[in-house]
């Protein structure tokens, strides 16, 4: 019981997380403020990059900022789910209901699996064909989850790279791999800071995990810029 149960709440924390993120900002935008649809603009991609291209400033900054909260709050709502579910598994708990729930120990609960969730349903949405967005906002959101220092190091990187080489792809993809080997860092989620992540002691290995897999799909999404980065034929930022 006690192992199905783990389960179950942790898939149901990845596909909430799913759902939510496949519920892309950009064209629910377009819809409700009678915008074009970005889709068929530019690069034709439902993502922040696209929306500042055919939208301006604002509303993309809008767009970046609903998507960033987005992950954030889910996984920070999967963790207030954990803590009240194995708050409740006390040892009197435990005692009480042994021959019933055949629970003995609180549950392995994660609740990164959320933000995980958040990151690939904006890139292959279930609602949109499995067209989306590229996954850089949220990823972002769900960096900030893990631990609020990663978004001053992470916009170091992106920022750079960007003002350097003026591609916003490649300071996208490098920022996303890099990431990965501060998120190995082990007070980063077991920190005081990184309370959200709900992770005890020696298990600094699930963040690991979770921000590879999703920076995995981020840089994946990024293919076609990488072709054309490859051909010099990408678009830099601030040129038409």
């Amino acid at each position: 019981m006690e192992f199905f149960l783990t389960i179950f709440i942790n898939v149901g924390f990845f596909l909430i997380g799913y759902l939510i993120g496949s519920i892309n900002t950009s064209i629910v935008f377009s819809k409700i403020f009678n915008k074009p649809d970005l889709r068929e603009y530019y690069s034709k991609n439902a993502g922040a990059t696209n929306s500042l291209r055919v939208y301006g400033t604002k509303s993309a900054v809008f767009i970046l900022l609903i998507d960033i909260f987005k992950t954030f709050t889910m996984v920070l709502i999967c963790r207030l789910i954990s803590y009240g579910i194995n708050s409740r598994i006390t040892p009197e708990f435990i005692e009480r209901t042994k021959d019933v729930s055949l629970i003995s120990n609180k549950l392995f609960l994660i609740p990164l699996l959320g933000g995980l969730g958040v990151v690939i349903g904006n890139i292959y949405p279930i609602f949109y064909n499995f067209k989306g967005g590229k996954g850089v906002a949220t990823s972002l959101g769900f960096l900030i989850s893990i631990n609020i220092v990663l978004l001053p190091i992470a916009s170091v990187f992106f920022f750079g790279l960007m003002f350097w080489k003026r591609y916003v792809s490649l300071a996208s993809i490098v920022t996303a791999f890099v990431m990965i080997f501060f998120c190995a860092i082990p007070w980063i989620s077991e920190g005081p800071l990184g309370w959200i992540t709900g992770l005890q002691v020696g298990y600094f290995w699930v963040t690991i995990i979770t921000f590879g897999l999703a920076a995995t799909f981020l840089i994946y999404s990024h293919k076609e810029n990488i072709k054309r980065l490859l051909n010099k034929c990408e678009r830099k930022f601030g040129v038409n």
